[in-house]
């Protein structure tokens, strides 16, 4: 479900990140750690962002443009495909 507000409600932005992700899954032959929460979030300075817990948030302004949104979203669904990290060794390797 896409969360805005604390209202779940499907969406356009929700379903293709679940179609961008499952085509991920069948090219790359591993399973996402996204746990298929989806946010918009107002606040954001960036396009998107994919969290720890396995959520991904996409920024009102990048939904709202079509280009950005998939440039966002597959980018943001790539990063559910790296090596799981707690926010401490994030944080202890970052420019690695």
């Amino acid at each position: 479900m896409l969360w805005k507000a604390g209202i779940a409600m499907e969406s356009v932005p929700q379903l293709n990140l679940r179609q961008i992700v499952q085509s991920l899954e069948d090219i790359l032959g591993r399973p996402s750690r996204w746990n298929e929460k989806a946010y918009i979030a107002r606040s954001l300075s960036f396009g998107g962002a994919a969290h720890y817990d396995g959520s991904i948030s996409i920024s009102e302004y990048a939904v709202a443009d079509p280009d950005l949104r998939w440039r966002t979203m597959i980018h943001e669904a790539l990063h559910t495909f790296s090596p799981q990290y707690s926010h401490p060794q994030y944080i202890a390797a970052r420019g690695w």
